[in-house]
């Protein structure tokens, strides 16, 4: 196992434990900033994304959620809240396996915060789980993002590769924490 993958992995045990994260562990805020400008940049360019960016009011970003297969496996990603085009905080996601192709080089998930509400119900609650803090709507195709923008949902969240928006996976067994950086 490579040291990065392996520093990966206690991390994600760390945080699945509710233990305190060593700084030697976890992805440089450096790091995270070029991950989440990657992210951005796709949202912006992609057609079926732009609205949601557009509307959003703030938008969560893992732009490198990676799988572990330790036990009956898990994920861990690190990403940032961002709010008028800038960073405002930073979060770390851990759940288990959603089962992506094995030859898929990231997972990126987001989450689209549309009104004032959301947004203020999320930053109180030091230890966010979609299934139960929020109603979460997740999109698996373009379809879905026009739906979730007349129905005026809350939350929209959607996971996206390099080759774009994937279906079937869910946010549901995630637990979102706040991280210092």
């Amino acid at each position: 196992m490579s040291t990065f993958l392996g520093k990966r992995l206690l991390l994600a045990i760390a945080l699945a434990l509710g233990l305190p994260a060593a700084p030697g562990f976890a992805d440089t805020k450096q790091y995270i900033d070029a991950g989440v400008a990657r992210s951005l940049v796709w949202l912006k360019e992609t057609r079926e994304t732009q609205r949601l960016v557009q509307r959003a009011k703030a938008i969560l970003i893992f732009p490198d959620v990676i799988e572990m297969g330790f036990g009956v496996g898990g994920e861990f990603g690190e990403g940032a809240l961002v709010v008028d085009e800038e960073i405002e905080a930073y979060f770390a996601t851990a759940g288990t396996t959603h089962g992506m192709p094995e030859d898929s080089p990231f997972k990126a998930e987001v989450l689209f915060f549309f009104n004032d509400d959301s947004i203020a119900a999320f930053n109180k609650i030091r230890s966010w789980r979609p299934e139960r803090h929020g109603l979460v709507r997740v999109v698996h195709d373009p379809a879905d993002i026009l739906d979730a923008l007349h129905d005026e949902s809350p939350l929209v969240g959607l996971i996206f590769t390099e080759e774009g928006i994937v279906g079937g996976l869910d946010m549901a067994s995630d637990r979102i924490t706040r991280i210092i950086r």
